[in-house]
């Protein structure tokens, strides 16, 4: 603690002024709040293409398909 109250009056800030830490304060600070939502954009889909929903359940496979207990279903699924 002396050591910082040493360098502090080395530096001479015991000297500056309220318009002096402004100054400073308005040199390091940020333009914006950093933890304040950002203003949304608007998205240009001008370009965009269509998206190809895909099925949410696996093909079934056809009848008489050879099956075993140890068949996973990422097997029956992609053909492995």
């Amino acid at each position: 603690r002396n050591y910082a109250l040493h360098a502090a009056f080395s530096l001479g800030l015991h000297n500056y002024t309220d318009r002096r830490w402004a100054q400073i304060e308005a040199a390091v600070q940020p333009a914006h709040d950093l933890f304040s939502a950002p203003a949304p954009q608007p998205l240009d889909l001008s370009g965009a293409q269509p998206v190809k929903p895909i099925s949410a359940t696996a093909p079934i496979p056809p009848a008489g398909a050879a099956t075993s207990p140890t068949t996973s279903l990422f097997d029956l699924a992609y053909g492995g």
